[in-house]
């Protein structure tokens, strides 16, 4: 797989280098912020040059309907621009962009994820992933209280929507609607929402193993937590030494041979390290540190 988007700079290159053909009915302009991307189907068969079809229709069809973007398995096409409005879901044209699949509301989750859907829906991952990137939209399937609450000034979040929840809250607002449901309801949101963050920055980076700046030595009483069931725990100060909160007792300078008593190096990670928590075994010797990442990690740091 290549590897995921860098940034915004990487994400809109790619969004330009999107083959373009323009639709036949669009707004030239946009009518308003994008805060929602809106997955579409197509109500069609598995063909592979269904993106193909679906631009040609687009830039010809008498209907009045446009949307941004059409996929396939080996296909990511255009026919509106991002700075334009396309007419894709009654509503909420003004602050989404649509993304056309292959494929029918009615198909179950299985149908969804036969082979050919697995690959059409990867490459849908990819370009959802640099829209959210490039317009700072929430990796989440949003809600049409979201989208309500979008109109009514009231705080929202931004996200991913199906064109039903266009259609409940067009309903809700007394906006024109359609009675869309594409792409029903066994769209398997749980598989795209995989694929986007596959090409999301830092997507494939190892979590790097904490770097060693400075190192204190403190001592535990295993047998005292102050918090029953909880094993002592030392908190540090990000960026520096300063020991912020701990649980159990903490005695600089014990004997590290006085019975009960586990000795533990408390070190101060470079990377944001929150807290470090002593291990130890059954008989109370510390065998290490866990470092408490900001990002929930851990990692039992023996000693050398």
């Amino acid at each position: 797989m290549a590897p995921p988007f860098t940034g915004k700079s990487d994400a809109s290159k790619f969004l330009d280098a999107i083959p373009f053909l323009q639709a036949r009915h669009y707004h030239p302009t946009r009518l308003g912020p994008v805060v929602f991307i809106v997955e579409h189907d197509m109500e069609s068969g598995e063909d592979w040059d269904e993106a193909e079809d679906w631009q040609r229709r687009t830039n010809t069809q008498e209907r009045e309907s446009s949307v941004n973007y059409g996929v396939d398995p080996d296909s990511i096409l255009s026919a509106v621009k991002p700075t334009q409005t396309a007419w894709h879901a009654s509503g909420v044209n003004s602050c989404s962009l649509g993304i056309e699949q292959p494929g029918r509301a009615a198909q179950s989750r299985d149908e969804w994820l036969d082979d050919y859907g697995k690959r059409m829906i990867a490459n849908t991952g990819k370009l959802t992933a640099a829209l959210c990137i490039v317009f700072e939209i929430e990796v989440r399937v949003a809600s049409s209280d979201d989208v309500v609450n979008y109109y009514l000034g009231r705080p929202y979040r931004t996200g991913l929507i199906s064109h039903l929840t266009a259609t409940e809250a067009a309903k809700r607002l007394g906006k024109k609607n359609y009675g869309h449901w594409d792409p029903g309801y066994s769209y398997p949101w749980d598989f795209l929402l995989a694929q986007v963050r596959l090409w999301l920055p830092g997507a494939h980076s190892p979590v790097p193993r904490p770097e060693v700046t400075t190192m204190s030595r403190i001592v535990l009483d295993p047998t005292k937590p102050k918090r029953p069931g909880k094993r002592p725990h030392v908190e540090l100060a990000p960026n520096n030494d300063a020991i912020v909160g701990y649980w159990g007792s903490v005695l600089d300078g014990a004997d590290p041979a006085s019975p009960g008593f586990a000795e533990v190096r408390v070190r101060k990670l470079a990377t944001k390290a929150v807290s470090i928590e002593s291990e130890v075994d059954d008989e109370g010797n510390a065998l290490g540190v866990a470092a408490i990442r900001a990002d929930h990690s851990t990692e039992l740091i023996p000693w050398a």
